[in-house]
């Protein structure tokens, strides 16, 4: 549970960040979507909205309080986003985890978060599930606080600074504290983290929780949005019935807008275990849903949100002198933040970075964004718009915006207003609201590489009021319901069948093969050209990268288009492309308007065909590659993804590279363009590759397109030679590593074994097996580590796909002072029960069972999902029905079956990785005796 959505915008959150601005725009053939809804209120106050969207049969239910950190008075910090975790663990008439319902019927996109403003609630429910989604949700805004107790509190209090911790262990994880500090003043409700300080967490009791209940999660404070498979008069009936009996609360007084807007420039400089240094510029501006923020945003745009933006165009590709840099604006609900944001290369010099920033921040603010910029920038926004509104939940989906609008401005199609201005922007309007925000009053955070220190916790405020509950509102009143609440959760008899796309499947006349799923709701063709053969296990022997690199050089310049042109064509065309290797196959994927698949599409083929390689591109990419990999490194969590796949695979084998197939920092500097122009004309062949389309066309009109976008790419003469995937025997003993990272306040533990391939006959019955140990939330792995003894945010388990030998693995980022307990739990978990000791019980096999057989009617909402699963269909050769067929085998398996499939974990064969500070750890773990312990470094060198 997330405790804030960075961007707290209803539009933004349907936007993902891509190209922009220079060269000469074709005029987008944008169409017209909307998001079309009803609404009505209760007597209660209760505010509903509904949108009605039959693609799936699911509703989307999406639960918005009025009330986030910034509604906490003084000494009561992170209380909203504690109370968004107590809002999980049951109601007075459901007893145990809120999840638990939910799962049997076969939920997805559950989740909660908080943020300054408000604190929201969200799920996808099967269409018949719908009255027990709307009895749980009812039964813990009215019937919550008698069942919160001084246990449950002290749980989720541990769970939350578990989350603290994880957040502020990682690199520059100490900046949003920070920079919240410094632009906004003591007493502004922005000042302090949504996440609070140790001290009040560690000073709440259980009266101040329940009277902060009390005061603010009445129905009068929400909004609640029933989107999808629904209609206004089932939507009535339904709502009336399960909420119309909870009584009102005191009404959240809308605040005013408090920008907080500075006059000076004030700077701060901090040390931290980073590989580079950051530099974050911030300036305080206007809150969300208005003119200003909206204009911003485009202006955002211009000067730091895309590939050709100012910044990028001077800094990245022309002085060269960071390796990252953005702009974007933040805007909350009384305030929002303009943030620049620049990685300095290592070794390079802060202070021209910042010079740099000033002059080009200031030469636009001078003369305004360019014609082609601005026509760009509207394109980009209008096209994210159009993608955007597929999903109907979750997060950013039409019921987010929907709520997110009608809570911030009581208008619940806020986000016409955001499309007109975007629409209606002009130079003009942008350069006169950089000139009002942004010449003045910033703030400079700069982190520098160095030895961490600990922020300093404030203590406790002594003396603190008791909470006093306000008085609930007296116009707003009750309705009485036939709704017996002692009964119990209503039962779900029914489910919706499981629909999969029909296939249809072509050849091209180069051999290339086609696979359509026609899906004719909005005006988007989405494409992934998977090769197989292309992933990262074809890195030659001291190439570790090459493909990925490769892979991403492949956009830096194609056709007569170079880097930063090539992206303002995908701009101009509101298109999105991206290029990409996984471990067994290589991926270039495109998101065309379907009245611009032709240009798009020809862009794409320059992608693929005639990428350029440029030999000045390819030396920025590598430099910017090899300090991802440093950034890699000094990540707690992503270290022990460069060294296990070695560990396991031992050196040399195909899989035998980091994780994230970023390769190494020797290998990637070693790399010539000779060589990666050869592996493209190797591996990216049309006999060994599959376009796998989704979206708002049909094979006959896709067809003739296609052949003419892709006729010329041809295969090699010489057959593609198949890779050979070498079985690796388990280690005869446990080994355990240990990476040591000083002054770290969490230990990440992973622990891993290789298994069989994702076409084993047995993958369906160990994916299975692997959900009740740690594949989900309520598995035992995080029940344990999370739920019962709260040492960790979050803890898991899970299996991965691959031709060959896969990875199992669990893990968890746990309180530094309970990593050997820790080790000793997980440990324990997974020893019980493969070795049978504690077999799969009958309510968790019905639990893992229920929630994947019965998600499968919604799990292909999106367009991106289908792909996904047609891609698994290609790359392992599965039946176009897989989905059916998996369900079918999930819905058969016995305790027996699971049992087996659990035995191929072997805890004597486990192999560990822990990162933390040794000086900690180190003694506790070898005591444990879990096997050969070493410590080894970053890049898995042994080093005792």
């Amino acid at each position: 549970m997330s405790t804030r959505v960075l961007g707290a915008v209803a539009l933004s959150m349907l936007i993902t960040t891509g190209p922009a601005a220079l060269a000469a725009p074709a005029k987008p053939a944008l169409p017209k979507v909307d998001i079309k809804f009803d609404e009505f209120t209760l007597p209660n106050g209760l505010r509903v909205i509904v949108h009605t969207d039959r693609k799936a049969p699911i509703v989307a239910v999406n639960v918005w309080y009025h009330v986030g950190s910034k509604n906490e008075p003084l000494g009561r910090s992170g209380f909203a986003h504690l109370f968004e975790h107590l809002m999980f663990q049951g109601s007075e008439n459901h007893k145990g985890e809120f999840f638990d319902p939910f799962v049997l019927v076969g939920t997805t996109g559950q989740n909660g978060t908080t943020n300054q403003d408000r604190t929201n609630y969200f799920e996808n429910v099967p269409t018949p599930a719908l009255d027990m989604a709307l009895w749980m949700e009812s039964d813990r805004m009215g019937h919550l606080v008698g069942a919160i107790d001084q246990a449950q509190l002290d749980e989720q209090r541990g769970v939350v600074q578990n989350e603290k911790r994880l957040g502020e262990n990682r690199p520059y994880g100490q900046a949003e504290e920070l920079l919240y500090k410094a632009t906004y003043p003591d007493g502004h409700p922005y000042h302090h983290t949504v996440i609070g300080s140790m001290a009040d967490l560690n000073a709440a009791t259980l009266d101040d929780v329940k009277g902060w209940f009390r005061s603010w999660y009445g129905p009068n404070n929400a909004v609640l949005v029933l989107a999808g498979d629904i209609d206004l008069a089932t939507a009535k009936a339904k709502v009336a019935r399960y909420f119309g009996d909870i009584a009102p609360t005191a009404t959240v007084k809308k605040m005013k807008a408090q920008i907080a807007a500075r006059t000076t420039s004030t700077r701060e400089q901090i040390a931290d275990a980073v590989p580079q240094t950051r530099i974050y510029r911030v300036w305080n501006v206007p809150a969300e849903a208005t003119a200003d923020a909206d204009r911003l945003r485009l202006l955002a745009y211009v000067l730091g949100g895309a590939r050709s933006s100012r910044l990028d165009r001077r800094l990245t590709h022309g002085d060269k002198t960071v390796d990252h840099i953005s702009a974007s604006i933040d805007a909350s609900e009384i305030g929002g933040q303009f943030t620049i944001q620049a990685d300095v290369k290592a070794g390079g010099d802060p202070a021209v970075v910042e010079k740099a920033i000033d002059e080009e921040l200031r030469a636009l603010l001078k003369s305004g964004p360019t014609a082609v910029e601005l026509a760009q920038a509207k394109t980009y926004f209008a096209a994210g718009f159009v993608r955007g509104v597929e999903r109907i939940g979750g997060f950013g989906g039409k019921a987010d915006v929907l709520a997110e609008c009608a809570v911030f401005t009581g208008k619940a199609g806020c986000f016409k207003d955001s499309l007109a201005t975007f629409a209606n922007a002009t130079a003009g309007q942008l350069k006169a609201v950089g000139a009002k925000w942004l010449t003045k009053g910033e703030h400079t955070l700069t982190i520098v590489p160095g030895k961490r220190t600990p922020l300093p916790e404030a203590a406790a405020i002594a003396n603190l009021p008791p909470t006093v509950v306000p008085p609930a509102a007296k116009s707003l009143k009750t309705i009485k319901t036939d709704v017996d609440r002692t009964k119990g959760v209503p039962s779900t008899d029914t489910f919706p069948p499981l629909v999969f796309p029909t296939l249809s499947r072509a050849t091209l006349s180069n051999g290339l093969k086609v696979v359509l799923a026609e899906r004719h709701g909005l005006p988007l063709v989405q494409m992934s050209l998977d090769v197989q053969g292309a992933g990262f296990s074809s890195d030659a022997a001291g190439k570790a990268g090459e493909a990925s690199f490769a892979m991403g050089m492949l956009d830096e310049g194609a056709g007569n288009y170079d880097s930063l042109a090539l992206g303002d064509r995908l701009d101009a065309l509101g298109a999105q492309l991206a290029t990409g290797a996984g471990l067994d196959q290589a991926s270039l994927y495109l998101s065309s308007l379907t009245t611009n698949l032709e240009p798009s599409l020809a862009v794409f083929a320059d992608v693929l065909m005639r990428p350029t390689f440029d030999a000045t591109e390819l030396e920025r990419v590598r430099a910017s590659w090899l300090a991802g990999i440093k950034q890699e490194k000094a990540q707690p969590g992503a270290v022990a993804g460069r060294v296990l796949p070695a560990l396991l695979y031992g050196a040399g084998h195909p899989y035998a590279t980091p994780a994230s197939g970023s390769g190494t920092e020797a290998s990637i500097a070693a790399l010539t363009r000779d060589e990666l122009r050869a592996w493209v004309g190797a591996h990216l062949r049309p006999d060994r590759a599959t376009l796998i389309v989704v979206g708002d066309t049909t094979l006959a009109a896709l067809q003739p397109k296609l052949e003419a976008a892709f006729a010329s790419w041809k295969a090699p003469a010489t057959p593609a030679a198949p890779l050979a995937l070498p079985t690796v025997k388990l280690p005869a003993k446990a080994r355990v590593f240990l990476i040591d990272q000083p002054g770290a306040i969490q230990a990440n533990i992973t622990v891993a074994q290789l298994v069989p391939p994702s076409t084993d006959a047995g993958a369906i019955d160990l994916e299975f097996a692997n959900d009740i140990v740690g594949g989900d939330f309520s598995a035992r792995i995080n029940m344990n580590l999370r739920e019962d003894k709260h040492w960790a945010y979050g803890a898991y388990s899970r299996v991965g796909s691959a031709l060959g030998q896969r990875r199992w693995g669990a893990g968890a980022a746990v309180q530094i002072d309970k990593t050997v307990d820790s080790v000793k739990e997980l440990e324990r978990e997974i020893r019980t029960f493969a070795t049978g000791a504690a077999p799969a019980k009958p309510a968790e096999i019905t639990r893992v069972q229920s929630g994947d057989v019965r998600e499968l009617p919604g799990a292909y909402e999106t367009a991106a999902a289908v792909m996904g699963t047609i891609s698994g269909i290609v790359l392992y050769q599965r039946p176009d029905d897989y989905p059916a067929v998996r369900a079918a085998r999930e819905t058969a398996i016995k305790s027996t079956d699971i049992a087996a499939a659990a035995a191929t974990i072997k805890p004597a064969s486990l192999t560990w990785v822990i990162v933390g500070d040794l000086s900690k750890i180190e003694p506790g773990i070898r005591a444990l005796k879990l096997g050969d312990v070493k410590v080894i470094d970053a890049d898995g060198k042994i080093l005792r």
